[in-house]
C-alpha cells in the first residue's frame, strides 16, 4: 500500500483496544511532508516481514503516541530531513525482532523515545547514517534493552542522547554479544556538563557486549561477562564496573582519560592503555577516580611510538583520590626502546595511591622498614640521613639479542689458513678443500644487565683455480646460521634471535717452500656476506631485518724446524693476522615503534700467535698434532642504537686462545683436521669452538 500528501499515513491505528496485524511480505510507502508508515494512538500493532518507507522531510517510519509496536523480521526506512525511523511517546512500547530501522537523511535519528517510551531490540539494527541513533526526551523513566546482537549506530558519532530538560531514569542495557556504536551524551556535542543527579542515565554490558565511543552524561556504567568499552575520546562516568571485561582507554591516533567521579569496582577486569612511552612527562591514557577503588584487574600498556627513557617519578597511568584499595599488575611486556616499564603503586615522592610505570624494577619493601616494632625486628639506630640511590633503569633483553647478533655476523665467515689446508705439505697440485665449524659465545651487554650468549655454525667449500710454483688463487662459499639468546639478570625476561648467512670470497696463498714446512708464506682473503636476522622477545612481535658484511684478511707467518728426528719433526709457526670487517644492517623501525639504527660494526682486528705442530716423517699415513696459542685485538665497535640510545656489546678488546687438535694425512691426496679452541677475556667473555675439515689434491 502506499500513500502520497502532507501528513499522510499508510496505516493509522486509534483507540483504546484497537490492534492491527499485517501480514508476511506486505510494504508500506509514504510520501509527503510530516507523513507516517505506521501512526498508532493508544493501540498496538504487529506485523512480520514487512516493508515500511517514508519519502519526505519531517516524516516518521513509525509514529507511536501510549502505543505498543511489535514488528519481527521488518524493515523500517526513512529519508529526508528530520525524518526519524522510529517515533515512540507518551510510554510507547517497541519490541523489534530481526529488524532493521534505517533513517538516512540530515537531522533524522534512528528512534526518538519520550515520555517513559520503552525500546526493546533482537537481533535488530537501529541505524542514523547523518545523525544520532537513539534520542531520549520528555520525563519519565526510559529503558533501551539490546540483545542477540543487536547493533545502535549514529553516524555523526552519537548512539544515545538525553535531552538535558529530560527528566526520570533512563536504562541502557546490552546483552548477548550486542553493540553500540557512538557516544552516549547529554545532547549531541555536549561534553561539559557534569554527571550528577541530572544525568540519571545508566548503561550495563553483558554476555560478550560491546561500547565504542565516549560519554559525559553515565552516572553508572557496569561492564560484565566479557563485555568491552572502547573510548572514543575523553570520558567521564559516575561510577564504574567491570567484573571479567575489559576497558580500552584509546583506539587510533590519539590518547584519552577516563574521570571516574564516584569508585571503581574491578574484578577479574583488564586495563588497556596506550601511550608514547617516555619519561615522566610521556603522553599516555590515564584513568582518573575521585572516589576509591576495589578489586583487581590486569593492565596492558602497549607503546606507541615512544623512544623510551628512563623515569623519576614515573609515568601515571591511574591516579586515585579516594582509598587506593584495588590490587592491579601488569600484564606482559610493556618496552619502549631499550627501556622495560614496570607497574608501581605510589611514587617516589608521593602519590601513595597513584600507579605510576617506571623503567625500574618494583622493590618489596622490608617489613621492619614499614613497621619497626613489628615482632622479629631489631631496634633501629639512628644514622646520618644519606642521598637515595637512583635504581638502574632496566634494559629489554632485545637489545642483547640485536647484539647477538651482529657479532656472530662479524664472525661467521672468518677464519685463518689452517681452517682451510691444515699444515699439511698440498704438493704442487690444486687444492678443493672443506670445513665445517661450530662456536658457542658467552658475553655481557650493557655493564653486565644482560647475558648474551650464541651459537654459531659455518660451511665453508673451496677450491684453487690457479697454481703457479708455490703460489695459489681460489674461491670459496660459505652457509652459516648462529642462534643467540639474552636473558635479563634483573627480571629474567629472556629473547631469542637467529641470523642465516651466506658468503662468496676469493683467496690468495703463498709459499716460500712448496711443502709448507719451512720458510714464510703469505694468505690474504676478501669475502663479501648476506644475513637474514630475527629478534623475538616473550610477548612481542618478531623482528626481522637484513644485514651485509664486507671483510678483507692479510695473514703471515714464518716456519722454524726446532726439532728433527729419525720419524718426526717438530716446527714452530709464529703467525701475525690483520683483519678489516664492514658491517653494515638496514634500519629497522620495531612493530612497538623502536627504531633499530646505525647498526654498523667492524674495524680492524689482530691476531698474535704461535703454531707448534709434529709431523710423522715415516711413510705412510702420518697423524700431526698442533697446539696454537693468540692474542686476539679487536679495535672496532659492535654497538647499535634504540630510539638514538647507543647500546653495545661487553666483548673485551683483548682476548686469549688456545687450541689443541690434530691432522691426518690419508694418502697421497687426501688430508683431513679437526681441533677445538676455548677463547676468554674480561667480564666473563668464553668462546668454545671446535672445527673439521677435508681436503683433496687434484
Amino acid at each position: 500500500m502506499s500513500t502520497q500528501g502532507e501528513k499522510a499515513a499508510g496505516v493509522r491505528v486509534e483507540g483504546a483496544g484497537s490492534a492491527v496485524f499485517l501480514g508476511r511480505s506486505s510494504s508500506i510507502l509514504t510520501t509527503g511532508h510530516d507523513a507516517a508508515g505506521i501512526a498508532a494512538v493508544a493501540a498496538g500493532f504487529d506485523g512480520t516481514q514487512i516493508a515500511i518507507e517514508t519519502r519526505g522531510d519531517a516524516a516518521r517510519g513509525v509514529d507511536l503516541d501510549n502505543a505498543q509496536l511489535a514488528l519481527s523480521q521488518a524493515t523500517v526506512q526513512t529519508s529526508g530531513n528530520a525524518a526519524h525511523g522510529i517515533v515512540a511517546t507518551g510510554g510507547s512500547h517497541v519490541q523489534l525482532q530481526r529488524t532493521d530501522v534505517m533513517a538516512l537523511g540530515a537531522g533524522a535519528w534512528g528512534a526518538v523515545l519520550r515520555d517513559a517510551s520503552q525500546l526493546q531490540l533482537d537481533g535488530t539494527v537501529v541505524f542514523s547514517e547523518k545523525h544520532g541513533a537513539v534520542r531520549i526526551e520528555g520525563s519519565g523513566d526510559t529503558r533501551i534493552e539490546l540483545s542477540n546482537g543487536a547493533f545502535l549506530y549514529g553516524g555523526n558519532g552519537t548512539a544515545v542522547s538525553r535531552d538535558p530538560a529530560a527528566t526520570g531514569r533512563v536504562d541502557v542495557v546490552l546483552s548477548g554479544g550486542s553493540e553500540i556504536r557512538g557516544d552516549i551524551v547529554s545532547a549531541p556535542g555536549v561534553t561539559s556538563s557534569p554527571v550528577g543527579a541530572a544525568a540519571d542515565l545508566h548503561v550495563r554490558l553483558s554476555g560478550a557486549s560491546t561500547w565504542t565511543g565516549r560519554s559525559d552524561a553515565v552516572r553508572s556504567l557496569w561492564l560484565e561477562n566479557g563485555s568491552t568499552w572502547a573510548l572514543s575520546g575523553d570520558s567521564r562516568v559516575g561510577s564504574l564496573g567491570v567484573r571479567s571485561s575489559a576497558l580500552h582507554l584509546s583506539e587510533g591516533a590519539r590518547f584519552n582519560s577516563l574521570t571516574v567521579e564516584g569508585d571503581l569496582h574491578t574484578e577479574d577486569a583488564h586495563l588497556y592503555f596506550r601511550g608514547a612511552l617516555e619519561g615522566d612527562d610521556s603522553a599516555v591514557d590515564r584513568l582518573h577516580v575521585v572516589g576509591d577503588t576495589h578489586g583487581d584487574a590486569r593492565v596492558y600498556v602497549s607503546n606507541v611510538g615512544g623512544v623510551g627513557a628512563a623515569t623519576l617519578e614515573g609515568i601515571t597511568v591511574i591516579q586515585v583520590d579516594g582509598r587506593s584499595d584495588a590490587s592491579y599488575t601488569l600484564a606482559g611486556r610493556t618496552v619502549a626502546g631499550t627501556n622495560e616499564y614496570f607497574l608501581h603503586k605510589g611514587g617516589v615522592a608521593g602519590g601513595e595511591g597513584n600507579w605510576f610505570l617506571r623503567s625500574e624494577l618494583p622493590t618489596t619493601p622490608d617489613p621492619c622498614q614499614v613497621d619497626p616494632l613489628a615482632p622479629g625486628c631489631a631496634p633501629i639506630e639512628p644514622v646520618d640521613p644519606v642521598d637515595p640511590v637512583t635504581p638502574p633503569s632496566v634494559l629489554r633483553p632485545e637489545a642483547g639479542v640485536y647484539l647477538a647478533n651482529q657479532i656472530a655476523a662479524l664472525g661467521m665467515f672468518s677464519h685463518r689458513l689452517s681452517d682451510r689446508l691444515g699444515s699439511l705439505d698440498g704438493g704442487d697440485a690444486r687444492n678443493a678443500w672443506a670445513r665445517f665449524g661450530h662456536g658457542q659465545a658467552n658475553f655481557t651487554v650493557v655493564g653486565g644487565q644482560l647475558l648474551a650468549n650464541g651459537n654459531t655454525s659455518v660451511l665453508q667449500i673451496g677450491t684453487d683455480l690457479l697454481r703457479r710454483g708455490n703460489a695459489a688463487a681460489g674461491v670459496m662459499l660459505g652457509s652459516g646460521r648462529a642462534d643467540s639468546s639474552a636473558v635479563s639478570d634483573l627480571t629474567g625476561y629472556s629473547a631469542k634471535g637467529r641470523v642465516r648467512g651466506s658468503a662468496v670470497g676469493v683467496y690468495g696463498t703463498w709459499l716460500q717452500e712448496a711443502d709448507g714446512t719451512r720458510g714464510a708464506y703469505v694468505d690474504a682473503t676478501l669475502q663479501y656476506g648476506r644475513f637474514d636476522n630475527r629478534v623475538q622477545g616473550i610477548g612481542l612481535a618478531p623482528e626481522h631485518y637484513d644485514s651485509r658484511m664486507a671483510s678483507a684478511s692479510l695473514e703471515t707467518g714464518y716456519t722454524f724446524n726446532v726439532w728433527q728426528g729419525a720419524a718426526s719433526a717438530l716446527y714452530v709457526q709464529p703467525q701475525l693476522q690483520l683483519s678489516h670487517v664492514d658491517f653494515r644492517a638496514d634500519r629497522h623501525l620495531e612493530s612497538n615503534g623502536t627504531v633499530i639504527d646505525h647498526a654498523d660494526a667492524g674495524g680492524l682486528s689482530g691476531r698474535l700467535g704461535v703454531r707448534v705442530f709434529g709431523h710423522g716423517t715415516a711413510a705412510g699415513n702420518t697423524v700431526q698434532p698442533y697446539l696454537g696459542v693468540n692474542w686476539l685485538r679487536g679495535s672496532g665497535t659492535s654497538t647499535l642504537q634504540f630510539n638514538g640510545d647507543t647500546l653495545g656489546a661487553d666483548v673485551p678488546r683483548n682476548r686469549y686462545e688456545v687450541q689443541a687438535g690434530a691432522e691426518l694425512k690419508l694418502g697421497q691426496r687426501w688430508g683431513a683436521w679437526g681441533g677445538l679452541s676455548v677463547q676468554r677475556g674480561d667480564r666473563g667473555y668464553r668462546n668454545v669452538g671446535g672445527e673439521v675439515g677435508l681436503r683433496m689434491a687434484w
